[in-house]
């Protein structure tokens, strides 16, 4: 296993306007010098928005043409997660509802979005990369600031922020192979994101090593300073289940069932691995395998719920997810993107 590194600390500083920022999450209080006094908030209310993990306000949160510094009205700080291994030959045309900024007029997108990307090419990076450039042209539209873009070793995570919360961000991120962590303090919260492509080829209990590889780092380096803590990517777990049965499952959309032959679920459920974390209830199909551009599963090996998100808060009841389900829209990837 080799050595983690420090792969580079950068220093973002978008606007100086001071911003006024309320985290609803369970008592949790947050600070910060010379822009806004300590703030109590009382009910938890992070809700999750769409089918990569969302988080959503429980109160109206006005578009950022609306919005402003100077009259706030946030109860909530809401965070949209997604995450999706792509096929990184195949670029959407549209990256509106991965973004959650499809009907942004009804409904105005999330305080902050983080898209984790798996499958980018070893040789990518966040500097000539098509992916990332993208995902800028749809949100750079005067709403949003890029808060960090980050690829290493295929994995990558472009996160954004409204314009309307400017802050100073120092971030941090170690990488190795399979692994890409992002650390960073906003508005008085520290949050890491971990980003993630476990080994498809090797066993279970190898897949469980290289997390126990990744948790020892991230303990190491952050865990006793960040308030939330999410885990996304393709983890690679599959159904233990002959594709006879397991068919049956899925076109009966008994994912009750399924889930029961499910290693990540086993695996928690056994405390061998992500069992201080908590996954959302899984209301949607499988998201691997799919023939190109079809909804169709490819059946030379039993679709998985490959692809999932995790999440911890120093507070237990901090976060409160609203929705958790696939985008099945996208075609591009063997790979349905999960929200």
């Amino acid at each position: 296993m080799e050595d983690w590194t420090e792969i580079g600390r950068s220093l973002s500083i978008l606007h100086k306007s001071p911003l006024f920022l309320l985290l609803n999450l369970a008592d949790i209080k947050s600070s910060r010098r010379g822009v806004m006094s300590v703030l109590k908030t009382s009910s938890a209310a992070m809700r999750l928005l769409s089918a990569i993990l969302v988080f959503a306000a429980f109160t109206g949160v006005l578009s950022c043409t609306q919005q402003t510094s100077s009259s706030p009205n946030l109860k909530a700080f809401t965070v949209r997660v997604v995450t999706w291994s792509v096929n990184s030959n195949y670029l959407p045309k549209d990256f509106s509802d991965l973004l959650g900024i499809a009907n942004r007029s009804k409904t105005p997108g999330a305080d902050m979005i983080v898209v984790g990307l798996q499958n980018l090419g070893i040789l990518a990076n966040e500097k000539d990369n098509d992916w990332v450039r993208a995902l800028k042209d749809h949100v750079h539209d005067g709403c949003y600031w890029t808060i960090d873009a980050s690829i290493r070793k295929g994995n990558g995570f472009v996160i954004f922020g409204r314009t309307d919360k400017p802050q100073a961000v120092h971030k941090e991120m170690l990488s190795k192979d399979g692994a890409i962590i992002t650390n960073f303090n906003y508005f008085g919260h520290q949050f890491t994101f971990v980003g993630l492509q476990l080994d498809k080829k090797v066993d279970e209990k190898k897949r469980v090593e290289e997390y126990e590889d990744v948790k020892k780092n991230i303990k190491e380096n952050y865990d006793r300073k960040n308030d939330f803590v999410f885990w996304l990517g393709n983890l690679n777990f599959k159904i233990e289940l002959n594709q006879t049965k397991a068919k049956e499952y899925i076109e009966k959309k008994d994912w009750t069932t399924l889930l029961t032959y499910d290693q990540l679920k086993k695996a928690q459920k056994e405390k061998k691995a992500f069992e201080e974390l908590t996954e959302q209830n899984i209301n949607f199909g499988p998201t691997f395998k799919f023939k190109p551009a079809t909804d169709n599963y490819d059946w030379e090996e039993t679709p998985s719920w490959a692809d999932r998100i995790l999440f911890r808060s120093k507070k237990n009841n901090a976060i409160t997810p609203v929705k958790y389900e696939s985008i099945e829209k996208y075609k591009e990837s063997g790979h349905k993107p999960v929200v």
